[in-house]
């Protein structure tokens, strides 16, 4: 049987902004017999970029000396 993940966003500001996709495990390379904790914390940072990637989100950081 084949696992699945959805990724989904909706922005509650811009009406309209919004985005669904279906990815297998295998396509992340992730595999079942990981610890639920290292798949948990793959999952959070695949999501992380796909969202990123969605709303071509860039970031800087600047600390003063």
């Amino acid at each position: 049987m084949v696992k699945t993940v959805t990724f989904s966003f909706d922005s509650t500001k811009y009406p309209g902004v919004a985005d669904t996709e279906t990815f297998t495990l295998d396509q992340f390379g992730i595999d079942l017999n990981m610890d639920k904790k290292e798949i948990e914390t793959q999952m959070q940072r695949l999501l992380e970029m796909w969202i990123w990637h969605k709303l071509n989100i860039s970031y800087s950081i600047v600390y003063d000396s």
